[in-house]
């Protein structure tokens, strides 16, 4: 999850470079890392709450991308600066969401199951 992550930062890092083909490689580093997150998002939330609780949050998750994916079109339209938008809507929240991983996300029980850690 925190690869993918940063992987999607690495990605969007390139598309601020004035360059056409590593724009390119920088938008396909962006996608496939966020489409891996959004992936663990769903099985993460499968781990870490009960089955009565499950269906919110998968409605939460979806609204909160249906929210932003609105938000930045907004931006885009009032912002002239693309790169701040970029930096400012998608780069810092990402980098929120890693150090959240890190310092607050415990380990997982299929993690600690496939590791065989004690808890």
């Amino acid at each position: 999850m925190i690869l993918s992550l940063f992987t999607s930062v690495l990605g969007l890092l390139l598309c601020l470079i004035h360059s056409s083909i590593i724009a390119v490689i920088g938008v396909f580093l962006y996608g496939a890392g966020l489409d891996i997150s959004y992936s663990c998002i769903f099985t993460l939330i499968t781990e870490f709450f009960s089955e009565e609780d499950r269906g919110f949050f998968y409605n939460i998750i979806t609204l909160s991308f249906s929210a932003g994916i609105f938000l930045n079109a907004l931006a885009f339209y009032y912002i002239d600066n693309w790169k701040i938008i970029i930096i400012s809507f998608f780069i810092l929240p990402i980098i929120v969401a890693i150090l959240g991983f890190v310092f607050w996300v415990e380990d997982t029980p299929i993690e600690l199951v496939a590791y065989k850690k004690p808890e």
